[in-house]
């Protein structure tokens, strides 16, 4: 039998390219005074706003408490509102304030550039089939 090694693990890959990218767009959002505990409910309100805490907390995979907490975070720092749902006032919806909605241009494009930066080494095509199966084997 052989023996598995790093350089056999997509996990091993995967979670050191993780933490290279994780730590490069962290040094760009400190510019910004923001961390990047905060970047995937960002990203997630970008794309679309006035979803619940829960489903924010299921998107980004987190426990409850942990997506309370951020939320906390970009309320004091003026990016995000809750408000009431209007048919189940035990809920609140999310949404971004105008401050949160003008971060979206730059912090994209700064994310973008990390983005090509590691994926620089490879070929248009092949970037395309790495998304690709990345998000096959991520079933999104």
């Amino acid at each position: 039998m052989e023996k598995f090694s790093k350089n056999d693990s997509l996990g091993w890959h995967i979670a050191v390219l993780s933490k290279i990218m994780a730590s490069m767009l962290e040094e760009e959002l400190k510019k910004f005074d923001l961390k990047l505990a905060y970047w995937p409910t960002l990203m997630l309100l970008w794309e679309q706003e006035g979803q619940t805490q829960t489903d924010l907390t299921n998107a980004c995979q987190t426990n409850h408490y942990t997506t309370t907490r951020v939320l906390d975070k970009l309320e004091v720092c003026g990016l995000v509102e809750r408000r009431l749902d209007p048919s189940n006032r035990r809920v609140f919806r999310i949404f971004l304030t105008n401050k949160g909605r003008d971060l979206e241009t730059p912090l994209t494009k700064i994310a973008t550039n990390i983005n090509n930066q590691v994926l620089q080494k490879l070929e248009n095509k092949e970037q395309k089939n790495l998304l690709k199966i990345l998000k096959s084997v991520n079933n999104v």
